[in-house]
């Protein structure tokens, strides 16, 4: 099949499908206030920053606005327009995507604004709002995917994405709890869990199942090979399954290790599919916007390199979690 065609095959009929532009716009936008509002939080935790490992204060709000704020916002409104095309199906509820937007907005406001000020019950109404907006926008995901009429490797990689953001929320729920003194995992469990499963697991999957959408399309290139895109997924899924194991103190370092190994299988096997994509693309200038992309890809590899943080190398062995391998200096 040439490229042009199969680009046109999977744009066919895709109008009915996507909804107003004003609905992922405003996804976006708030995107990019949140990014403007991190950097502006770093300016009164500037001091705490270099030593920051862990708590409440700006240096925590300050990544809750990147990671809350600028990539779960993005991911959201990118998602809620992009998979109903790669399904095949429309929103099942025209009015959820802006309620969830409505719910979240406010709720991430709360959360970092709670974070920064140190104020518990400010924290806990926002993760509220939060905890319900993620649970809207989960309902909608996994009703689309629920009656997927194609693309399979995308609709693998967006259930499985699903079932972390459930596993985030989970262990989001937990930390919360423990600032306001209820317990319902350990900290450090905890942190195990919502690390590799927000940044590999949520957003990781789910940004390469859509990249299966808008690399071929913008490239207008044949689609990756399905089967090779599956084995990636079933790569990733396998390291996160061992990643949440080891955070539940199952042999922590050499599952820790092997599942850094699967990923980094994951993504090399996933880098080639669109490489070859770019290679066999009609459309060869692809502006500058890939040159972010490809300098993406580069520090997507850099994140899977083995590191010990800051504080393993200043207080190993006293710390008794920084005793083993830890995803980040937060894990301590």
């Amino acid at each position: 099949m040439k490229p042009a065609a199969s680009a046109g095959q999977f744009l066919a009929s895709a109008r009915s499908r996507l909804l107003p532009a004003s609905i992922p716009l405003r996804f976006f936008g708030a995107a990019v206030v949140f990014h403007l509002l991190a950097w502006l939080a770093l300016l009164p935790g500037a001091q705490a920053l270099p030593r920051f490992d862990g708590g409440l204060g700006w240096p925590l709000a300050a990544l809750h606005l990147i990671t809350l704020g600028v990539l779960v916002m993005s991911a959201i409104g990118a998602s809620l327009q992009l998979l109903p095309v790669a399904t095949r199906q429309p929103v099942r509820w025209q009015r959820a995507p802006a309620l969830v937007w409505w719910l979240y907005l406010p709720g991430v406001a709360a959360v970092t604004l709670g974070m920064g000020l140190g104020l518990t019950p400010l924290l806990g109404a926002g993760a509220v709002l939060v905890l319900l907006a993620l649970t809207l926008f989960a309902w909608l995901l996994a009703a689309n995917l629920r009656g997927a009429q194609g693309m399979p490797a995308v609709v693998v990689h967006g259930w499985a994405a699903l079932a972390c953001l459930l596993g985030v929320l989970f262990s989001a729920a937990a930390l919360v709890a423990g600032w306001l003194g209820w317990t319902l995992l350990p900290r450090a469990t905890a942190l195990a869990l919502h690390l590799p499963l927000a940044t590999f697991g949520f957003m990781g999957l789910l940004a390469l199942g859509l990249s299966y959408i808008l690399v071929p399309m913008f490239a207008l290139a044949v689609t990756p090979d399905e089967r090779q895109a599956l084995q990636s997924a079933s790569l990733a899924i396998a390291g996160l399954v061992l990643a949440g194991l080891a955070a539940a103190g199952l042999a922590p370092r050499p599952l820790r290790l092997l599942a850094l190994g699967l990923g980094a299988a994951a993504i090399g096997l996933h880098l080639r599919l669109m490489v070859q994509a770019l290679r066999s693309g009609m459309r060869r200038q692809l502006g500058p916007s890939f040159v972010l992309v490809r300098l993406a890809w580069g520090m997507l590899v850099l994140s899977r390199r083995w590191r010990w943080p800051w504080c393993c190398r200043r207080h190993w062995p006293a710390c008794r979690h920084c005793s083993r391998w830890c995803w980040s200096a937060a894990g301590c």
